[in-house]
């Protein structure tokens, strides 16, 4: 019973840290302190003394202004402050015109390339190719995932046997949670990001021969956490051209921008703080952080603030990580979970 016991442990722990890396960063957590900022409608309170969420009944934006490459920017090519369609970097290819890449160094077992947009200098992804064929067609052809055939399929064609976690720190900080298969081997890790400047990219072979997804014989999952490479630094945009947004930027642009809607996604851009509003000093007194996250393309008309309802918020004080433990079933749950926080109306799974 005990082995029993520490095998299903080890399972959750690794299932959970597959599923963190799909999650982090794009469920935005907005825990200011100050109550100032509610709409009059916002500042009635509930049984607990906390603020009643009221529908204002504002027409939602459409999550996915910019469905192709080249949307979202300005006539100086540089990236503006809209929402995007996420699918359209899922589909993105090495191979395909619109990108520029350059070869970087390889490891013991994958070639690595960084792609950038032609058409959005944000834009680009990682791509990564398995340097050992007979490991990848070995695998993809017999290696047993899932009881379920359908399920371990689509995981083999749109995940492929490795599972990777990339990290993008700068004037902007993102920890894009997708990657895509290609076939063959051959991984592209897509990002977006809005403001210009130089960024220092990481990135993790985290899992290898599908032990993200197993569902099948050894369920004692291994942990590669493998760095490919570790703060490689990249220019994003031209800096000398393209202005960098803040927080007091999008602040002053909030009047002129749609509200957010209570029905679909909202994407959040997490910016580097340079202290200008409030809202960032105090943030960063309370959590040590220095990046706050901002809805894209759209404006908050309530914030819940809890920090300073100290009795009643006790367990909102410390939201740091989201913890999913589960099975496959929770797995494509999660995706398709995923999808819709990050402003895609077409699930991921």
């Amino acid at each position: 019973m005990e082995v029993r016991n520490k095998r299903l442990l080890t399972l959750m722990i690794s299932v959970s840290l597959v599923v963190l890396v799909r999650l982090f960063t794009l469920v935005p957590i907005d825990e200011d302190s100050s109550v100032s900022g509610l709409s009059s409608a916002s500042k009635k309170e509930g049984a607990l003394g906390l603020p009643v969420f009221e529908d204002s009944g504002a027409r939602p934006i459409d999550p996915n202004a910019a469905n192709r490459i080249g949307d979202g920017v300005d006539g100086r090519a540089c990236p503006t402050w809209t929402a995007f369609n996420r699918q359209m970097l899922v589909d993105l290819h090495p191979n395909d015109n619109e990108l520029v890449c350059e070869d970087l160094p390889q490891t013991t077992n994958f070639t690595i390339k960084l792609c950038k947009s032609k058409e959005h200098c944000g834009t680009g992804l990682f791509a990564l190719q398995h340097r050992d064929p007979r490991y990848c067609a070995n695998v993809l052809a017999n290696e047993r995932i899932s009881p379920n055939r359908r399920l371990e399929q689509y995981y083999k064609t749109a995940f492929g046997p490795d599972a990777f976690q990339l990290l993008l720190d700068g004037p902007q900080r993102e920890t894009p949670p997708l990657w895509s298969h290609k076939g063959d081997c051959l991984y592209t890790l897509p990002f977006r990001l809005i403001n210009p400047g130089t960024y220092t990219a990481s990135l993790i072979h985290a899992y290898e021969s599908f032990e993200a997804f197993k569902e099948m014989g050894d369920f004692g999952l291994k942990v590669l956490y493998e760095p490919l490479f570790k703060d490689f630094k990249f220019d994003v945009c031209d800096s000398t051209k393209c202005p960098v947004w803040t927080a007091k930027r999008v602040e002053d642009l909030s009047p002129s921008l749609p509200l957010c809607s209570r029905y679909e996604p909202i994407q959040v851009a997490y910016l580097r703080m340079t202290f200008e509003t409030e809202r960032e000093i105090r943030k960063h007194a309370f959590h040590k952080f220095i990046y706050i996250g901002e809805p894209i393309g759209c404006r908050y008309d309530q914030r819940f603030e809890l920090e300073d309802l100290v009795e009643q918020a006790k367990c909102h004080n410390n939201n740091k990580t989201i913890l999913l433990h589960g099975d496959s079933h929770l797995r494509v749950s999660t995706q398709t979970f995923d999808a819709r926080l990050s402003g895609s109306y077409k699930s991921m799974a």
